[in-house]
């Protein structure tokens, strides 16, 4: 049934009786017929029927509301307008009601039968209340309130309260199902509140077409008839899946449709409709005109057309001008008497030569032959204008009949900017052969073999004459070819160099490559040692355009090297035989004083060279230290300390046995003139502890440590658990030379000695080590000044 036809030629009865009947028909043949009609479908089924239905009225709201809304500025229709949000919002809560379905999966909180009958309720208590408001709300309303923001803003606010009491806080809305047991009460009284709101819609709605004879409004009264069956379905039914609940989603669905043509007929033809009345009518007043009005407005348009068509060439920003064929000025736009100065009487008392001095008569009329003849053609010359100054310019000249008369038409540009370019580009083509002839001498004449190799085809495409020298190639006939086959890359131990290590192929990478050692082998098997650099060129986006390599021969870097090498391999054995020499003359001149000690009647005269003979030794042992380390001026002094000890105990006999030795020493590194001073003055320290601390005493222990502390100093500390200083004892003024010996040793290390006195002494010598190897002068210099502190000196 048409409803757009039964509204414009039947009576608003006779529609609307005949919805009732149609729709009435199906109930009717399942009250007599119920074993053929009134049946239960499958769950499955009836959960896939119920969801299409479901989701085809919540399109057909969706669409109500997009028609509502979004017409609303053209037609300004505020009934339409709440109805559009309004079934925004009866939408949004029919998916949340088919989402909570018991045969879905969970909607945020655990679905039943319960939530989704609630969300259903909340949808049509919603909808019927607001169609019986929209009952008394014209297209023309006076309720300024309604607006957009208000009606979309409580459409929203209603969709959240209702979503979120139902999903978070079910406890709080009252049960509509309840599992095992069915529908509760509650839902069939809010279904018959339902109908009774649909009724009173139905009354208001007949009411207002009656008083404004809109037959339109006959479209929401079947609605209305159609919707209250729908809801009689939903508040009778006894099962989910029976003949009325299917009945009832179906009249729903039609119901939907029916107010969706209502509010597009009311909101989208309408409005359109009006319009094309309104444009009929204007057409019939123009065509009713007299021909003499018709003829006053084309000469009017004609005049406005040739107004416009005179500013748009009096502002274009060309010169426009007509010459007739003996070279007079016809006519001038406003540009053309700025440009050249002249008022546009002025110019038209004038010729074309007044103000073009390059030209004379004789090409003139060339130049008018050729026009006629091409009908178009572009030439440069030069313009004057009346202060004398002269521009450039680049005529257009076309060949123009007007009025049986013949014409020059010429459209003129200023090509002063376009010639200064010229000249710069010339004189910037001019400078950029200069600088690629400077750039090609440099290559030419680079004493590195440079290459470019192109990333994407992987050629060459540039190879200086080094660099063809280099490789042993013929210079004109050098490309990626012959590179390839007479060329072979090694590692300097002659192996194969790995393919992704190349220079190249690193700078392919975007690497920047530094002094990368190589050996080339020429196709005549000679081989030639390389260091290469390699760079990538970018492009404007960071892409890797092309490597330069840049390499050269180092055979007589290589050569030198060797020589170099060579001679230090030298000096370094000369250097060991120097300090094997002197510990071996610091050793014989031990041995003699030994010798010297030991053919001494006098024990003190014999104790005072005995200490003597540590002394030297304590010297010899940095030089055999030296002479058998990697490092001919450092020296390990943790591994030189405890050579040391050993020996003193050793030397010491019998008197060292009861007295245990504790050593904690760090690997520490010292210069010979470092090590010589140290070693001296941990020599004392130890001596004078095996023989003054543990007098009386059948055993003790020495403790010495060596340590490099955060800041880059120098720990060493001797420590006995002996009988101790006396506390009047002031070392720092004792006549003994060991004691002399260490403070003016530990001045010349720059450094400081600090006693501590308690349970037994102990010494801590603390300095800051040099960092750089002195000469063999300076070593030979300290060796010079011990002897002579040892000479000056008087044992206790």
């Amino acid at each position: 049934m048409s409803m757009t036809t039964g509204s414009r030629q039947r009576s608003p009865y006779a529609v609307l009786g005949g919805t009732f009947t149609l729709f009435l028909l199906p109930v009717a043949m399942i009250g007599m017929f119920p074993a053929q009609f009134d049946t239960v479908i499958d769950k499955e089924t009836y959960v896939t029927f119920h969801n299409a239905a479901e989701f085809f009225s919540i399109v057909v709201s969706l669409s109500v509301f997009s028609v509502g809304w979004f017409t609303f500025e053209q037609s300004r229709d505020r009934h339409g307008l709440l109805l559009g949000t309004v079934f925004l919002a009866v939408g949004l809560l029919d998916f949340m009601h088919a989402m909570s379905n018991a045969a879905m999966p969970a909607f945020i909180s655990p679905n039943s039968t319960n939530k989704s009958t609630q969300f259903w309720l909340a949808a049509r208590l919603f909808g019927a209340s607001t169609l019986l408001a929209s009952a008394f709300v014209y297209p023309e309303s006076q309720f300024r309130w309604l607006s957009k923001k208000v009606l979309m803003t409580s459409a929203l606010l209603v969709t959240a309260v209702t979503f979120t009491a139902i999903v978070f806080f079910p406890a709080y809305v009252p049960a509509t199902a309840i599992q095992g047991a069915g529908l509760t009460p509650l839902k069939r009284v809010l279904e018959f509140l339902v109908i009774i709101l649909l009724l009173f819609a139905a009354v208001a709605y007949w009411k207002r077409m009656t008083v404004t004879g809109n037959r339109l409004l006959v479209y929401y009264l079947a609605a209305f008839i159609i919707s209250i069956f729908s809801e009689v379905f939903f508040a009778s039914y006894t099962t989910g899946f029976d003949t009325y609940n299917v009945l009832g989603h179906i009249y729903k669905v039609i119901a939907f449709c029916l107010i969706y043509k209502a509010v597009f007929i009311s909101s989208v033809n309408s409005p359109y409709l009006k319009l094309a009345d309104a444009m009929e009518g204007l057409r019939m007043e123009s065509v009713s005109r007299s021909d003499l009005e018709r003829e006053v407005e084309e000469r009017k348009r004609a005049e406005e057309s040739l107004k416009l068509t005179q500013a748009s060439v009096d502002g274009a920003a060309e010169l426009v001008a007509w010459f007739t064929s003996d070279g007079k000025v016809y006519y001038v736009n406003e540009t053309t008497c700025r440009t050249l100065g002249y008022s546009r009487e002025e110019l038209l008392k004038m010729t074309a030569l007044d103000f073009s001095p390059g030209f004379t008569w004789e090409q003139y009329e060339e130049h008018w032959q050729e026009v006629r003849k091409r009908k178009s053609f572009v030439l440069e010359t030069v313009h004057r204008r009346k202060d004398g100054t002269e521009y450039p310019t680049e005529v257009l000249v076309n060949y123009v009949v007007y009025g049986g008369q013949e014409f020059i038409f010429a459209y003129g540009r200023d090509i002063t900017e376009r010639k200064q370019t010229e000249e710069a580009l010339a004189r910037a083509h001019e400078q950029t052969e200069v600088e690629r002839r400077r750039l090609e001498a440099i290559l030419e004449t680079s004493p590195v073999g440079i290459v470019l190799v192109e990333a994407a085809p992987g050629r060459l495409s540039l190879v200086n004459r080094r660099a063809a020298e280099i490789y042993g190639i013929d210079y004109g006939g050098f490309d990626l070819e012959t590179h390839v086959a007479s060329v072979k890359v090694l590692l300097p131990d002659g192996s194969p160099f790995p393919i992704q290590e190349l220079p190249v192929n690193r700078a392919f990478k975007g690497e920047e490559v530094h002094d990368v050692e190589m050996t080339i082998e020429r196709s005549n098997g000679e081989r030639v040692p390389l260091s290469a650099y390699a760079a990538p060129l970018l492009d404007t986006e960071g892409n890797v355009t092309t490597a330069v390599i840049l390499f050269d021969d180092i055979t007589a870097r290589k050569q030198a090297e060797d020589t170099i090498k060579a001679s230090l391999q030298e000096k370094e054995i000369l250097l060991k035989e120097v300090h094997h020499r002197v510990k071996n003359n610091l050793q014989v001149i031990s041995s003699l004083v030994d010798m010297q000690a030991d053919g001494s009647k006098d024990e003190t005269v014999r104790e005072g060279l005995r200490d003597v003979t540590y002394r030297i030794r304590s010297m010899a042992l940095v030089h055999e230290k030296l002479y058998h380390s990697a490092s001919l001026s450092r020296v390990d002094f943790g591994e030189y300390a405890q050579s040391l000890l050993t020996y003193l105990w050793r030397a010491h006999g019998g008197a060292a046995e009861p007295i245990r030795l504790t050593l904690d020493l760090d690997p520490v590194e010292l210069a010979v003139d470092t090590a010589v001073p140290c070693g001296l003055i941990l020599n004392e320290l130890a001596g004078n502890a095996l023989k003054h601390a543990f007098r009386g005493r059948s055993d003790g222990k020495v403790t010495v440590s060596l340590r490099r502390t955060a800041d880059g100093q120098v720990s060493l500390s001797v420590y006995d658990n002996g009988v101790g200083m006396p506390a009047e004892f002031d070392w720092r003024k004792a006549h003994s030379l060991g004691l002399r010996l260490v403070q003016m040793l530990a001045g010349q290390l720059r450094g400081s000695v600090e006693v501590a006195r308690g349970e037994g002494t102990k010494f801590t010598l603390a300095f800051r080590p040099k960092d750089a190897v002195e000469t063999h002068a300076n070593e030979t210099h300290a060796m010079r000044l011990s002897h002579v502190d040892v000479a000056r000196g008087t044992y206790p």
